[in-house]
């Protein structure tokens, strides 16, 4: 198994956020998510998210500006950097797909394409589900890494997180959530094409930091105002890599920029948003 392969998924999706101490932790996730396909071609799979069977009617809604999950009919577009070679990113919301707990969940897909090396996840999310603020429950899809010029190894992967991380704070406490640390387990199923399913344990931990509310300009020349967020993070076992994230969030829209970098300086991965369609800037 080549591990370097994994390194979006891992940089993009196992560093963005964590538990958050206040409250119960809830059990008994199911990790059932299926890559979808973004970029407006939908292929029509969705994740599968996560449900409880004494609690699967009673969801309620969740909604966060500055993720905005909630709303169906969404796509952004990414100009995305790895590992030296250009390439595109894309985001599309899939709306509700199951319940936990009396809190609803709700689907996004990522979709990366770079070098000839592709990969493809639907990740479910929600809120309060360890505490407040915006949750990742499970995600899991394809990829495709190229070896050389029109051969690649496809495969598939589905992760797990102990607990649920947040990568948000509640919305009302946007700019004024402070610092807060985390320490869970991934646990991830790798299956290569043609070969044997590999179990994949790491840990993680770190520390988030808001830099605060800060005025930046898109890629279109748009000026807004975002949400500046510092990860600094070390994760060991099978994935082995430390570094920090920086993120920017913009009410309305999301994630709009976000650069990972290892602790030698080195830009592992960095996306900024080119485009989107059926999101609204939020100024008030």
């Amino acid at each position: 198994m080549i591990r370097p392969l994994l390194f979006p998924l891992i940089i993009l999706l196992a560093c963005t956020g964590n538990r958050y101490d206040q409250g119960v932790a809830v059990t008994g996730s199911d990790t059932g998510a299926t890559s979808g396909t973004s970029g407006g071609t939908s292929s029509g799979t969705t994740p599968t998210g996560t449900t409880d069977d004494d609690d699967t009617t009673t969801a309620g809604p969740c909604s966060h500006t500055w993720h905005p999950i909630h709303a169906t009919g969404w796509s952004k577009e990414f100009e995305v950097t790895y590992q030296g070679s250009e390439g595109i990113a894309y985001e599309e919301g899939l709306g509700t797909i199951g319940g936990k707990k009396g809190a609803e969940i709700y689907g996004y897909t990522d979709r990366i394409e770079t070098g000839g090396n592709e990969y493809d996840v639907a990740i479910s999310v929600g809120c309060d589900h360890d505490g407040e603020g915006m949750f990742v429950l499970d995600w899991a899809g394809d990829y495709n890494y190229e070896i050389f010029a029109g051969f690649g190894i496809p495969g598939t992967i589905e992760a797990a997180l102990t607990p649920y991380r947040r990568y948000l704070p509640p919305e009302y406490a946007v700019g004024f959530s402070g610092n807060w640390d985390y320490d869970y387990d991934l646990e991830m199923l790798v299956v290569q094409e043609g070969k044997r399913p590999e179990e994949w344990n790491s840990k993680a931990t770190g520390t988030f930091a808001e830099v605060g509310l800060v005025s930046i300009s898109l890629l279109d020349g748009t000026d807004v105002e975002a949400y500046h967020l510092t990860n600094t993070y070390e994760m060991v076992g099978d994935i082995a890599m430390a570094g920090y994230i920086d993120q920017w969030w913009v009410n309305g829209l999301g994630l709009v920029r976000e650069t990972n970098t290892a602790d030698d300086g080195t830009v592992l991965i960095s996306r900024d948003l080119t485009d989107y369609d059926g999101l609204t800037i939020i100024t008030e």
